[in-house]
């Protein structure tokens, strides 16, 4: 179809009679118009463009003029900030500048000791790695200073912040690790090869800890090779390792290589075929033994219990963790110093446990007057009350107290526990406790009675009979609150 000339409004355009239209467009907005798209138009004397030619041209040359300006300034401070920063760069040290000058790809010029001394600060707070991996891939300088041996003492390899074939870890061992005191390998697919575990032995003499938590595919008789070659080791660490890591044979050379210098040991989350001869062992072999972790542990002949040995034999004892572990208990012997540096106690157990019992607690933290965390969840098994020995504990400055589905909801002394330990106590689990009437809510009331200020930070009542007008108590008082389980609480108010 034929394109007919139209002006504004479909109105065929005449030249002869021009039509004069405006949209009163506001002052500095310029309406466009597609006038000169036309085919047809032909400006001339008295016409719009003539018109406008005195008004809105001129304010349009004007905008013009005004933006080609600002362009121009634009550029100009554009530039000037470019020879600024020239300037800055080409600048003395010995000028100030108030402003904190961009990084160009260089990094400053300062003494080798002096860089050196910042890598060691940021490795003795975060460890090796991936600090010094990544710090060796800026420039020459930092790479020749993060392959120091003296920086790579604390090196903790679990994330995969390297990812080493038996090449690469032999020339890091080799290279870099002949100082390394601490080692963290937990979960390392490279500890799966007998290489990866002669790569340790060959070159890290000097460790004094070893991480080797979730290696459950070691090879045979790595862990005595570890042992045999690392003659320093103080801390071990083989949770959820293989039935060999943790076989008779394996922790009795432990204790037995390790001797004196053994501080620490982790057997945690394994099948032990006969727990008491390793106890036996560690009681005649590591006299500075402090930590002793045996929780969740599975065995075939039961564990036998002689706490007054135990407390002769290793008197330095500060955290034991037996968890989930049922056993025997020897008679009572008189003559114990019980555990004096005793700091963490932990006994929990999902299902009874009969150990756990009265005499039992009352004889392992015997002097223990350092005492900062008791863990006795799930103890339901004496008739005399587990939790009713508390009160009689010599320590006096208590943090964490853990009493989820134990015999607390029996027991009448429970307002006196908590006003005994209300001063310092900074964690409490009272959960799943079905309360015998008002008990809950007079032993926290005669808390919250305290003249100076609570530490709690973490309350659990879940599934407790605690009321609203104790909760609101309890909140008022406890300021430094930062947790709180109120779920399945029957007796609050809904909503």
């Amino acid at each position: 179809m034929p394109k007919y000339p139209k002006g504004i409004l479909g109105v065929r355009k005449d030249p002869k009679n021009q039509i004069l239209f405006s949209f009163s467009a506001r002052q500095g907005d310029e309406w466009p118009s597609d006038d000169d798209d036309d085919s047809d138009y032909r400006p001339g004397n008295g016409s719009d463009s003539d018109y406008e030619g005195t008004s809105t041209s001129k304010q349009s040359q004007k905008r013009k003029i005004k933006h080609t300006k600002t362009k121009r300034s634009t550029k100009k401070k554009v530039k000037q900030d470019n020879d600024k920063c020239t300037d800055k760069r080409t600048r003395p040290n010995n000028t100030r500048d108030h402003d904190h000058p961009a990084f160009h790809g260089e990094v400053p010029s300062l003494p080798t000791e002096i860089w050196e001394k910042i890598f060691k600060i940021i490795v003795q707070k975060d460890g090796a790695l991936p600090f010094l991996e990544r710090a060796s891939k800026v420039c020459k300088l930092w790479k020749d200073i993060s392959v120091q041996p003296h920086l790579w003492e604390k090196v903790d390899m679990s994330f995969g912040w390297m990812n080493l074939n038996e090449t690469a870890l032999r020339s890091i061992c080799a290279s870099r690790l002949g100082l390394c005191k601490e080692l963290n390998v937990s979960g390392c697919k490279f500890m799966n090869h007998p290489w990866g575990v002669q790569a340790i032995t060959d070159n890290c003499h000097n460790l004094r800890a070893i991480n080797l938590s979730n290696c459950k595919k070691l090879p045979t008789g790595s862990v005595d090779n570890i042992v045999s070659s690392c003659k320093l080791l103080q801390d071990i660490d083989l949770s959820s390792t293989t039935v060999d890591a943790v076989s008779q044979q394996t922790s009795c050379n432990i204790a037995e290589k390790c001797g004196a210098n053994l501080r620490k040991i982790v057997i945690s989350e394994n099948f032990a075929k006969n727990l008491s001869k390793f106890l036996t062992k560690l009681m005649e072999h590591c006299p500075n033994l402090e930590h002793l972790d045996m929780s969740n542990v599975k065995w075939q002949s039961g564990l036998l219990y002689d706490i007054e040995l135990f407390q002769r034999k290793c008197p330095k004892l500060k955290r034991f963790f037996s968890s989930n572990n049922a056993g025997r208990v020897q008679a009572t012997q008189q003559d114990s110093p019980g555990f004096p540096n005793l700091e963490e106690l932990s006994l929990a157990t999902i299902e009874s446990n009969r150990i756990v019992t009265s005499d039992f607690v009352q004889r392992f933290v015997k002097n223990a007057t350092k005492l900062r965390l008791i863990d006795l969840r799930g103890c339901i098994s004496d008739t005399v009350g587990v939790v009713t020995t508390l009160k009689d504990i010599e320590a006096s400055n208590v943090e964490q107290l853990y009493l989820a589905r134990s015999q607390v909801a029996s027991c009448s002394v429970l307002d006196d526990i908590l006003c005994k330990w209300r001063h310092s106590l900074t964690h409490l689990d009272l959960s799943w406790n079905n309360f015998v009437r008002d008990t809950l809510d007079v032993a926290l009331n005669q808390m919250c009675d305290y003249d100076g200020d609570l530490k709690i930070i973490q309350l659990n009542l879940a599934g407790t009979n605690v009321h609203m007008d104790i909760l609101k108590k309890v909140l008022r008082k406890m300021t430094k609150l930062e947790q709180l389980d109120l779920s399945s609480c029957r007796d609050l108010d809904r909503g």
